[in-house]
């Protein structure tokens, strides 16, 4: 194949301009992008590939497909472009790395965090490959489970996404969580495999930015614990799905709720408490509460994602 479809520096201003007008006004942002890439990230008649999520989430993916992954995202200058700690290369590694090692995430939900922002995101308009023939490169390369939760990632809303799991997610059905396109404005909901996965994919890239604290954690990272717990919530749905019956999610929601969650507190609290599970409750707690009444969605974002606290 030859090199992905990196946007170029006007693609990048066009995307800038569209995501100012996304949170000002609501306005989607398809318009950004080159008349052929406009359709593509449209999610109608898409509904059928969430299963392809349900069907294969724990399915292996061997160092060979992270090669070419990473191989074609440096190509595109993933390794020279500026990221907020470093360059863009070593976010995406670490946000694999978080996934991976920390989370223990299923193997594609990993490899689809080394590939995360390769479409971009709502908060990232430098994308590194297109819509088009990119996608199968991707499919191809690493699963079509790793790139249908990297495509989700580059056209799900990060704000709206947030305010859904600010809202109680303990209890719901298995029908699905609401996830909207900020490209086109389209609503559907996302199966609990794909919801719980995406969110620990955002618990990760959060983390992926923060340092270690003293004492007091901050809001970014009270969040993030926050996603975690929240996306164990999502993964107890699928035992209750049609689809999700096969797989020994409650297990992995367990762990996610306990021992996943005191190594998060033991890598990010210098000193951490002998009570780690109690010091994460109450940090994620006065979190999502403290973003719960934070009234406009940039500001949120902005605490949320450690951008300022």
């Amino acid at each position: 194949m030859g090199r992905l479809e990196r946007a170029s520096a006007i693609d990048v201003a066009r995307g800038a301009v569209a995501r100012v007008a996304w949170y000002a006004f609501d306005a989607p942002c398809a318009w950004s992008l080159r008349a052929r890439d406009r359709p593509r990230v449209a999610w109608s008649g898409a509904r059928d590939d969430a299963f392809i999520v349900d069907a294969t989430a724990r399915a292996t993916v061997d160092d060979a497909a992270e090669a070419i992954l990473l191989d074609a995202l440096r190509d595109a200058g993933a390794g020279k472009t500026t990221h907020v700690r470093g360059t863009f290369e070593a976010h995406l590694r670490e946000v694999r790395d978080w996934l991976r090692d920390a989370l223990d995430a299923p193997a594609a939900c990993a490899t689809a965090g080394l590939g995360h922002s390769a479409y971009g995101s709502e908060l990232f308009p430098a994308r590194s490959a297109g819509f088009g023939r990119d996608r199968a490169f991707f499919a191809r390369a690493c699963g079509e489970t790793c790139e249908r939760l990297m495509y989700l990632y580059g056209t799900v809303s990060q704000r709206r996404w947030y305010r859904m799991t600010l809202e109680t997610t303990r209890g719901r059905d298995a029908g699905g969580f609401e996830a909207v396109n900020f490209y086109t404005g389209e609503t559907i909901r996302l199966t609990p495999v794909e919801a719980g996965l995406l969110t620990l994919m955002h618990a990760a890239d959060i983390l992926s930015v923060l340092t270690p604290t003293r004492e007091r954690a901050s809001t970014a990272l009270g969040f993030a614990m926050y996603l975690v717990s929240s996306a164990a919530d999502m993964l107890r749905a699928a035992t209750r799905s049609p689809s999700g019956d096969a797989f020994a999610w409650n297990e992995y929601a367990d762990r996610l709720d306990a021992s996943i969650s005191d190594e998060i507190v033991r890598r990010m609290v210098v000193d951490a408490p002998v009570d780690a599970r109690g010091f994460r409750d109450e940090v994620a707690a006065r979190a999502a509460a403290r973003l719960r009444a934070t009234r406009f969605d940039v500001v949120l974002v902005l605490r949320a994602t450690g951008a300022f606290d």
